[in-house]
């Protein structure tokens, strides 16, 4: 007799758990359809296990066909869910078999044997027999348990192997615990087979995945109308060179001005109507919220952009009303269309965000008709994020220096270092391209200061003041300027190469100024410290006269922008500014000087100091020692 009065309660259990899982949306990727048929399968092999057991108790009333087909039913589901159990350890571990045909075909191999034993079983009796004393055990009846050891050895065995591929800890313990749990109920019932109790540890298997890897709340976003950025990248990272859409993205203009005009209450209620209008109106397609007001809807190959923008930007020109207010947002809209392009998921997502951010700024509709070009921009970008953290973690950084000519005599009296890395095929970079990737990396601060001590190494060895150099500029970084401790280091590396500070020329822009009473305090620090401050990009930013006067500034470089606009089409107000700045006491520097008309010009408009390439590119220090010593 067998005992079924452990798998009822484990199927009500499991039936709640299915209720619960597909009341929720979840995103179309591997692992999520292999759970949803391990629930499906596990549940459907409970039911058999249930209905076989009692026939199998009541076999006088029942037709031995009847007995037949009932059981071989029960052990299909049996063996299709330990190969399903298996195929979701391949899934979270990204364990591609199919694209190996021999090792996919030999690991469901003793699957489609356990099927092709079950199927002719009537016949030869080989797995169980029916007679007058009703169900038996055949004489290859260990062939289940054989199967079932099987997959559960090979899912320990790439879990051993690709354990790592998971990032948490927590994944780990949970799908350990999973196959543990599988492998104990196989182990139970091979020493208490009447006792229906390994559908308890399956359920016990099942409750771990869902907690780890099939929580549907993991992907979604605004209470469950939309999925959210780890959905997006789990999609992409999964169809790898295999995504077909066109896309759309949305980006709220001014989101976080929106946020302090309605407040966060309000404008959360406002992105849960968003997020569900997007979803009912565009059924067909995938809602993603990318956080800071921006979705991005991933349609179809044939979907209709046009059709779709307009209706998009249609509801926008309506208001959004929340219990307490009608709110109007505007928005940027951008498209562009995914093809079989093989690019890594940093890749792709870096290109959506930067097409988010862009339509944020700009607003209006804005369409990406070369999606390749910009896809080849974000892989430039990542390779030189990826040069210039090997420079900087290496110390191959290289210092290249532009002289700073006397108005008067024509003669060098400073110079400018510059900073430059090279890419894997020893080709330079220019500061223009990597600058800003080390700011947003959080690399600028190692790199300014090792520029900084390999020009103190520089003066120290060279001793430019004996060239006719009187001081050397350095660039700082806004970024740099941010830490409370900047005087404090800058000090500690002139003094650790014996360097007088007062020959170092620290350049800040001019965008750096906006928050005038903390630059304050961090350009008196620097200066009593004994370093001497420059105003660089003059011209391009937000500071005036009153601001510049409370800042211990020695000098001015005018930004090439403004000394090209001057020398081509003169006029009094560059010279009656220069004037004003020398009657401030600051020194005035001409940026961008490239040829001797130009040069002439700033002469005459008052300018002290001269710097382009009329006079020097920047050239490396070897160069620069070898033309001016």
């Amino acid at each position: 007799m067998w005992n079924i009065s452990y798998a009822y309660p484990t199927l009500f259990i499991l039936i709640f758990l299915m209720v619960f899982y597909f009341s929720l949306p979840r995103i179309p990727i591997r692992r999520n359809r292999v759970y949803v048929n391990l629930l499906l399968i596990e549940t459907l092999c409970i039911a058999t296990d249930i209905i076989s057991s009692w026939v199998d108790n009541n076999y006088p009333q029942i037709s031995p066909s009847a007995l037949y087909i009932i059981n071989g039913i029960y052990f299909i589901t049996f063996f299709i869910r330990s190969c399903t159990v298996y195929a979701f350890n391949e899934a979270v571990l990204s364990v591609n078999t199919r694209e190996h045909k021999l090792v996919y075909l030999l690991t469901r191999l003793p699957l489609v044997l356990g099927i092709i034993c079950i199927v002719v079983n009537p016949i030869t009796n080989w797995i169980y027999y029916v007679d007058e004393t009703g169900y038996n055990d055949g004489s290859l009846y260990g062939i289940i348990y054989i199967i079932a050891f099987f997959y559960c050895f090979i899912s320990f065995s790439i879990f051993a192997v690709f354990r790592l591929r998971l990032r948490r800890r927590r994944y780990r313990y949970c799908l350990w615990l999973c196959n543990m749990l599988i492998l104990s109920g196989l182990i139970l019932r091979l020493c208490f087979p009447k006792f229906l109790l390994m559908h308890t540890f399956c359920l016990g298997a099942i409750f771990s995945l869902s907690v780890a890897f099939e929580d549907p709340e993991i992907h979604l976003e605004l209470h469950g109308t939309v999925f959210n950025g780890k959905a997006l990248r789990d999609y992409v990272e999964e169809r790898y060179g295999k995504l077909e859409h066109r896309v759309i993205g949305i980006t709220l203009f001014k989101y976080y001005d929106m946020r302090d005009v309605y407040g966060t209450t309000q404008m959360d209620a406002c992105l849960n109507m968003v997020g569900r209008y997007l979803t009912q109106t565009f059924k067909k397609c995938l809602i993603f919220y990318y956080r800071k007001g921006r979705f991005v809807i991933l349609g179809p190959k044939d979907m209709d952009i046009e059709a779709a923008e307009k209706e998009i930007e249609s509801r926008f020109k309506s208001t959004w009303r929340t219990e307490q207010a009608d709110i109007y947002l505007n928005i940027g809209l951008r498209s562009m269309e995914l093809e079989d392009y093989e690019y890594s998921s940093d890749t792709i997502l870096s290109t959506l965000v930067r097409a988010l951010n862009e339509a944020g700024e700009k607003g209006g509709i804005l369409k990406a008709e070369a999606a390749r070009d910009e896809f080849e921009k974000t892989e430039r970008e990542t390779e030189i994020k990826r040069c210039l953290e090997n420079a900087i973690d290496k110390d191959n950084v290289e210092i290249f220096l532009q002289p700073i000519m006397d108005s008067k005599s024509g003669k060098p009296v400073g110079a400018e270092v510059l900073s430059r890395i090279r890419d894997a095929e020893g080709q330079i970079i220019p500061p223009v391209s990597f600058i800003s990737i080390a700011e947003k990396s959080g690399r600028i601060v190692e790199l300014g200061e090792q520029i900084l001590e390999k020009t103190c190494r520089f003066m120290k060895e060279w001793e430019p003041e004996k060239m006719g150099f009187k001081w050397i500029n350095v660039n700082l970084s806004p970024v740099q300027l941010m830490r409370q401790d900047l005087a404090d280091r800058f000090e500690a590396m002139v003094y650790k190469y014996d360097i007088n500070p007062d020959l170092i020329h620290l350049e800040i822009t001019e965008e750096t100024l906006i928050d005038a009473e903390f630059m304050a305090r961090q350009t008196g620090a620097l200066c009593d410290k004994g370093f001497n401050l420059v105003l660089d990009d003059y011209g391009t930013g937000y500071s005036n006269l009153s601001r510049l006067k409370r800042l211990p500034f020695i000098n001015i470089k005018l930004d090439k922008s403004l000394v090209w606009d001057y020398t081509r089409n003169s006029g009094l107000i560059i010279p009656n500014m220069i004037n004003s700045f020398k009657n401030m006491g600051f020194s005035i520097t001409a940026e961008g000087i490239e040829d001797e008309v130009m040069a002439d010009k700033m002469r005459e408009a008052g300018c002290d100091f001269l710097q382009g390439f009329l006079y020097s590119k920047p050239i490396s220090v070897d160069e620069f020692i070898e033309k001016y010593s």
